[in-house]
């Protein structure tokens, strides 16, 4: 809504298609500029997509931003989390999320067109952005960008000297702080509108952080630059922490009667009040010292220190980084120490270290690794399996052939997929691709686990939830073919490896492909007979006696002598003949076939008429309806068979046939 001029009367200048507004995020405003754009709860059909502008002071507006649905990664879960007008060099921002979405996009012409940091042809559904950005802070050096992923923290990109309408590149964006606990999986924070002022040519910024009611500590806290965004120091964190303490909603700085002050909203057990705080004094007249965290590899043989790019004050506290990826043979990393011989004090990641009157330098603390049994105790007692996985990754490493580390590794990729799939059908899709990407990620893991992580990744990142056992079988048992029953089926196998009714599925569908396998054999089709054999044989959910009749009838296809050879090493007439008569429906003209077909039949006609001798009159019979039955047995053969036939039959011993 617009006031007039004299502001008696409201008139409406625009409506979203979706969302809203919040001071959150998704408003910024310089001179006469204004910018607005549209937040809001998921919706696929229409999701939030709009930013309008303002050159006027509000007085008009025009719409700069509508992204088509079509070209949306992720429709259910797109909305806009920020805008920003960037003074210093006349661009126009927007962060874009959730999940997969994650991008941010700038224009130097007012939102005629517009460019994109992450190229959308590499980071995908599969293939994230590796920042998610909400709150933007542009700065005469640069732009600040407030987390909404892990890790957590300040990102910035630096503003090329000389260079006209610079592109910004994510290769180009490095953390200038990070926050939070390494162990953390899920964010407990995310950044709200923060706000920059100039006083006395000194540009002040401040880059709020609430709590994001997740299964993480997220403790509200807000962070300050006095350098135009070169290094951000926490002013304040609130020390209490609970689901309904949001804390920060936004941040902004004001100049009164000589000093800068911070107002926000802010929230606490239902209530929002007002917050206000005098900003920290960075002028030059009272402009400390600052002090660096230097980490020293100290003997490592692979991989880099970390570095942290961020200006200590005397006084202030730094969070002490991980390992990155150091490695020394034969030894673990053990933690931080203040002493090269690790003769002084100890820090592990995360740990807070208090900055003094000098720069702090941690070396790296190797120890020898420890023996398999160590490693395995460490991994049980963990009641994460995510600590326990990553125990086990580091333990074979050292002992690769030790078997029980393997199985620990898997052990704890099923807890995972499980708590994963937990969450899938919760909704919860972006935590549990998240956990997927852990298992076929993890390159010890079984290969069928890994599948099955594949297979629900893929639904998850489709917004699908996961179909019981019992549609999934309905789903097969309502497919026009054989084939496609049997893909619906282990694709069923993936989510649920166990269930009765699916493996009883799987193997009544392969049988019903080798029935047809038969029939395409009788009609001079062994193209498609080898098909459907492979298809059998290939599968691996089916019955192994099942994969092996597919596998020995491809080989019959393949060559006539691996029927012969299978036949002569039969254990029984019977069988023999069976073979012979399989290969014969491939090679119905073959001589060593048919020939292999008379001798057998000749034996069984010899082993019937001495069961008959024996009084197993029983036996005489099935014998002499085997070789009648018989396609390919000589006529003689047959008469013979049938004269026998009806001896037995009438009871009349004999003492040969004429």
């Amino acid at each position: 809504m617009v006031s007039d001029e004299e502001r008696t009367e409201l008139k409406e200048a625009f409506t979203f298609k979706a969302g809203y507004t919040q001071n959150t995020w998704g408003h910024d405003k310089y001179k006469n500029y204004i910018l607005l754009a549209s937040y809001g709860k998921h919706n696929a059909d229409n999701p939030p997509r709009e930013v309008y502008l303002s050159k006027d002071h509000g007085e008009t507006w025009e719409k700069i931003f509508d992204k088509p649905i079509s070209k949306m990664l992720d429709p259910g879960y797109y909305h806009i989390h920020d805008v920003a007008f960037d003074p210093y060099s006349n661009m126009i921002l927007i962060s874009v999320g959730d999940g997969v979405n994650r991008q941010i996009h700038y224009s130097y012409d007012f939102g005629k067109t517009w460019h994109d940091v992450f190229d959308e042809r590499v980071y995908d559904k599969v293939n994230m952005a590796p920042i998610h950005p909400t709150s933007i802070l542009p700065f005469p050096d640069g732009i600040a960008f407030g987390s909404d992923e892990l890790p957590e923290g300040i990102s910035w990109w630096k503003r090329p000297e000389n260079v006209e309408k610079p592109e910004i590149r994510w290769e180009d964006i490095e953390y200038k702080i990070t926050f939070g606990k390494a162990n953390d999986n899920l964010i407990g924070t995310y950044a709200t509108k923060g706000d920059t002022l100039e006083v006395n040519g000194q540009v002040l910024g401040v880059m709020p952080f609430r709590n994001h009611d997740t299964k993480t500590e997220g403790h509200t806290r807000l962070f300050a630059t006095g350098d135009g965004g070169q290094s951000w120091h926490e002013i304040f964190r609130e020390a209490e922490w609970s689901p309904d303490y949001k804390g920060f909603f936004n941040a902004f700085l004001r100049e009164e009667n000589g000093n800068v002050y911070i107002y926000a909203a802010y929230s606490k057990f239902g209530n929002v009040y007002a917050w206000k705080a005098q900003m920290p004094d960075f002028s030059e007249n009272n402009k400390l010292e600052t002090y660096s965290l230097i980490y020293d590899e100290n003997g490592a043989d692979l991989g880099k220190a970390p570095v942290d790019l961020n200006c200590y004050f005397s006084g202030d506290v730094a969070v002490v980084n991980n390992s990155g990826s150091l490695k020394k043979n034969g030894h673990v990393f053990s933690c931080w120490n203040t002493k090269a011989d690790g003769s002084g004090k100890d820090y592990n990641a995360w740990d807070a270290i208090t900055v003094e009157d000098q720069n702090i330098v941690l070396y790296a603390k190797w120890e020898a690794a420890p023996g398999a049994d160590v490693f395995i105790e460490r991994a049980e007692s963990e009641e994460s399996p995510y600590k326990a996985l990553a125990v086990y990754e580091e333990g074979i490493e050292f002992y690769p052939s030790d078997i029980r580390f393997y199985e620990g590794i898997n052990k704890s990729l099923n807890t995972i997929l499980s708590w994963a799939m937990s969450s899938h059908q919760r909704g919860n899709f972006s935590t549990a691709m998240s956990s997927y990407n852990r298992v076929i990620n993890c390159k010890w893991a079984d290969s069928l686990l890994a599948e099955r992580a594949k297979a629900l990744f893929d639904l998850a990142k489709e917004n699908k939830l996961i179909d019981t056992a019992d549609s999934i079988a309905e789903h097969a048992k309502s497919a026009n073919s054989p084939y496609k029953a049997l893909s619906i089926y282990e694709e069923g196998l993936l989510i649920y490896p166990q269930n009765s009714i699916l493996i009883n599925g799987a193997n009544e569908s392969a049988k019903i492909i080798l029935s047809w396998c038969e029939g395409s054999i009788k009609r001079g089709d062994i193209y498609s007979a080898k098909s459907g054999y492979r298809r059998v044989a290939n599968s691996k959910w089916v019955d192994e006696d099942i994969k092996l009749r597919a596998i020995t009838l491809l080989n019959y296809t393949e060559n006539p002598n691996n029927v012969i050879e299978h036949a002569k090493s039969a254990d029984s007439p019977y069988k023999a003949l069976s073979i012979y008569e399989e290969g014969l429906l491939i090679y119905p003209q073959n001589s060593k076939l048919i020939n292999g077909v008379n001798e057998s039949a000749k034996i069984i006609l010899d082993w019937s008429k001495k069961s008959y001798m024996r009084g197993s009159f029983s036996s005489a019979i099935h014998g002499y309806n085997t070789v009648l039955k018989s396609r390919w047995a000589e006529e003689e053969l047959k008469h013979e068979a049938e004269i026998l036939l009806n001896y037995a039959r009438e009871g009349v011993l004999f003492n040969g046939v004429n």
